[in-house]
């Protein structure tokens, strides 16, 4: 959990928060916490401004993925340098954690790939095509013995 006190902001420059979670501040949320077993780093600067109060920084960690095109196991680090948050000033703690949750879940990719190139895998044998080059399709082309559009030359209009 990342809890401060309201008394701890005393100055101008503000509070600055530092520190590694472990994964288990995702645990509320089952596929997260499948994918994302290393630490999470924050560095959150804190300050107070009349009846609110912003929270700036940044958070990142590495998430364990299959990617959806080849079905391979790949890590991924995810970070996000920009947290703006604006929050009205309770009278006593502040609790930062849902708010740092949902800023890392908006970061895990909905459609994970291992790499911008990665080929996918074969619709026929199902074969990794980053691995090795598939003659599938070439074989089916080549064993065709009637093409299905030849019908379309015998059509008269």
């Amino acid at each position: 959990m990342i809890v401060f006190s309201i008394s701890d902001i005393h100055n101008v420059e503000g509070l600055s928060l530092k520190g590694t979670l472990s994964a288990e501040f995702l645990s509320t949320n089952q596929e997260l916490s499948k994918i994302c077993k290393d630490e999470i780093d924050y560095n959150l600067q804190i300050i107070e401004i009349s009846e609110n109060i912003l929270v700036t920084g940044e958070i990142s960690t590495t998430i364990s993925e299959n990617c959806t095109k080849c079905l391979e196991s790949f890590k991924q680090p995810i970070k996000n340098n920009n947290i703006n948050l604006l929050i009205e000033k309770p009278e006593k703690e502040v609790d930062l954690s849902e708010l740092l949750r949902d800023e890392l879940t908006y970061l895990f990719p909905i459609y994970p790939i291992c790499c911008e190139s990665c080929k996918g895998l074969c619709s026929l044998c199902g074969g990794n095509l980053n691995n090795k080059n598939c003659k599938c399709i070439l074989e089916v082309f080549e064993t065709e013995e009637k093409n299905p559009w030849d019908a379309l030359e015998n059509l008269s209009i």
